[in-house]
C-alpha cells in the first residue's frame, strides 16, 4: 500500500524544488518502508550508481517515478511509444532539414578547442584550423568542457570539474525467440550485476528478438576496464537464467559498446551545482543531458530542450 501511495502521489506532485536537496534513498525508505526498499529499489540504486547510490537527489528519482506512473492508460495497462525506423529516423530527418536550410554537417571533424578572446567566443579549432563563428553551442558531455574551453573563468571551470557521470557498457543481443513477454524486467538477483533488461521487440515486434542489457558503473571502477567478452559472456548466462529454455543456438548475434559519460550523477543540491547553459562569454552556450534536470535523458526531453535552446541562441 505504501509503495503504491508513494507512486500515486509522485504522479500528482508538480513542485519538485523542495526535493532538490533531499537524499533519494532515505526519502524512498521513509515512504515505502525498509523492506520494500530492499526488495524493489536497493539493487536498482546499487547496480546503476555504486558508490553514489546513497548520494542522489530525490528530485531526480521523483521525475523517474512520475514519468513511469504517467505512462499508463490505467493501473494494468502501460502506454509506450517508439519511432518507426528507430533513432536514425529522427537523426536523418534533422540532417536533411539542416541541409535544406543551407546548413552544413561535418562528420569526423572533432572540435579541439573553443576560441575565446576578450570575453567573446570567436570560433572553434578543428584539425589545427581556426573556423570563425560568433555563436557556439556545445552539447558534448560537461566533463569535456574544461578541455575544450580552458579560457573560461576558473570558477566556472571548477563547477564543470566537480560534476560526475556514470559510465555504461551496453550489450545488445539478437535472439531467435523471446526471453520474456515483457518490455522491461528488473533483475533483483545478487548474482546479476545489472539493474534489468529491456526487450525492445516486445514493444515493436520484428522478425528476431532484440534485448538490451546495460551494465552501469563509475568510469573509474575496475570492472569498466574488463574486455567486451566479459560482459557478453555475462549476458548469455543471465538471459539463460531468466529463461532456462534458451540454448546457445538461440543467440544469433551479440555485441557490446560503451560510453564513459552516459548518465549525470544528480547529487542533492544538483540544481545549484549545475553550470548555467549560457556562460559568461558572449556567444557561448554549453549544455548536455544534465540540463534536463530533474528529468532524465530521453528523446522527448532532448527535442524540447533543443528547441528552447535554439530559440534562445537566435533571439
Amino acid at each position: 500500500f505504501r509503495y503504491g501511495l508513494h507512486a500515486f502521489l509522485c504522479t500528482r506532485r508538480t513542485d519538485w524544488a523542495p526535493l532538490d536537496h533531499v537524499e533519494a534513498s532515505g526519502w524512498i525508505r521513509r515512504w515505502v518502508g525498509a523492506e520494500a526498499y530492499e526488495v524493489l529499489w536497493r539493487k536498482l540504486f546499487d547496480y546503476k550508481f555504486y558508490d553514489y547510490a546513497s548520494n542522489l537527489s530525490a528530485a531526480w528519482i521523483w521525475s523517474r517515478i512520475r514519468r513511469i506512473g504517467r505512462s499508463r492508460y490505467n493501473l494494468m495497462r502501460e502506454k509506450l511509444g517508439y519511432l518507426e525506423g528507430g533513432s536514425s529516423t529522427l537523426l536523418d530527418g534533422l540532417h536533411a532539414d539542416i541541409l535544406r536550410h543551407g546548413g552544413e554537417v561535418r562528420l569526423g571533424a572533432p572540435v579541439q578547442r573553443i576560441v575565446i578572446e576578450d570575453g567573446q567566443v570567436r570560433g572553434v579549432e578543428v584539425g589545427g584550423q581556426r573556423l570563425a563563428f560568433d555563436k557556439v553551442v556545445s552539447t558534448v558531455p560537461l566533463p569535456f568542457v574544461p578541455r575544450l574551453a580552458p579560457d573560461l573563468p576558473e570558477p566556472i571551470l571548477a563547477r564543470f570539474r566537480a560534476l560526475n557521470n556514470i559510465a555504461v557498457v551496453c550489450v545488445i543481443a539478437k535472439l531467435r525467440r523471446p526471453v520474456s513477454d515483457n518490455f522491461w524486467v528488473n533483475t533483483n538477483d545478487p548474482d546479476m550485476d545489472i539493474p534489468g533488461i529491456v526487450e525492445y521487440t516486445n514493444l515493436r515486434p520484428l522478425d528476431a528478438h532484440i534485448v538490451y542489457v546495460p551494465f552501469y558503473m563509475p568510469g573509474e571502477h575496475p570492472k569498466y576496464a574488463d574486455p567486451d567478452a566479459v560482459f557478453i559472456d555475462k549476458v548469455r548466462r543471465y538471459l539463460m537464467q531468466i529463461n532456462p529454455s534458451l540454448v546457445d543456438e538461440d543467440f544469433l548475434q551479440i555485441h557490446a559498446s560503451r560510453y564513459r559519460h552516459a548518465q549525470p550523477i544528480c547529487e542533492p543540491g544538483f540544481l545549484d551545482r549545475l553550470p548555467p547553459r549560457r556562460l559568461p562569454v558572449q556567444g557561448l552556450w554549453v549544455a548536455d543531458t544534465s540540463h534536463y534536470y530533474p528529468e532524465d535523458r530521453g528523446i522527448s526531453e532532448s527535442i524540447g530542450f533543443g528547441r528552447m535552446l535554439a530559440r534562445e541562441v537566435v533571439a
